[in-house]
């Protein structure tokens, strides 16, 4: 039997042509039916098997995005400000995309949604921000997070990183934001340009979310 994996995927096998069948019976057509029956089940046999290996999750393609800010954002103290994602991770597969910088997903489903957002003081004073989910609209109860960010210190403005994720049921063709708060319009969430010195360091986001498909919604 031949091996059906291939590196990164499976090939389906093809539907077979049947012979057609005499009126009466004969013994040379029922073999020949029978041997085409089968090949055929004995690949669609090395299908199923391969999916149930341990190595069988890598052949499941589901879908997921993957999104980030290359911009600051700004917010005025104790106003809820929706945060926005302006770009897209060219390595993701894209089931999901981006509406007017919000997440939104194409099929119904539960996701994981992880985020990390870098946040800045500019106060010589610490400031708190308040992050949480939003589906369709509607706050997400129980998502809210309240994070400190430091206040500038040396010249150097305070800095801190909310990262957390959330699993949640959504419906196709519905949005997924996050939004925040802060009591202090001295925080924001800031981009960094990659740097040179004293060292080679890729950019900061100031927004990073990966949105991945985790089973379908509950029955």
């Amino acid at each position: 039997m031949a091996n059906t994996a291939i590196t990164n995927k499976i090939i389906v096998p093809a539907v077979p042509a049947l012979p057609i069948g005499p009126v009466d019976y004969n013994r040379q057509y029922q073999d020949q039916l029978n041997n085409v029956l089968r090949l055929y089940f004995q690949q669609l046999n090395g299908v199923v098997a391969t999916f149930l290996s341990n190595s069988g999750g890598r052949f499941v393609s589901l879908p997921c995005g993957a999104f980030f800010s290359n911009v600051s954002q700004n917010t005025t103290a104790n106003t809820v400000t929706i945060i926005t994602l302006n770009n897209t991770d060219a390595n993701a597969t894209l089931s999901t995309q981006l509406s007017n910088g919000s997440v939104r997903v194409d099929y119904s489903g539960v996701y994981n949604y992880q985020f990390s957002a870098q946040f800045f003081n500019t106060d010589s004073q610490a400031h708190d921000v308040f992050v949480w989910a939003r589906v369709g609209g509607t706050d997400v109860y129980d998502s809210a997070t309240q994070v400190t960010i430091p206040s500038k210190h040396g010249g150097t403005n305070g800095a801190a990183v909310a990262a957390w994720n959330f699993v949640i049921p959504v419906e196709a063709n519905t949005v997924i934001d996050l939004v925040w708060t802060s009591t202090d319009s001295a925080v924001s969430l800031g981009y960094k340009v990659a740097q040179s010195s004293p060292y080679v360091r890729p950019s900061i986001p100031s927004v990073i979310s990966t949105v991945t498909f985790v089973s379908r919604l509950p029955a």
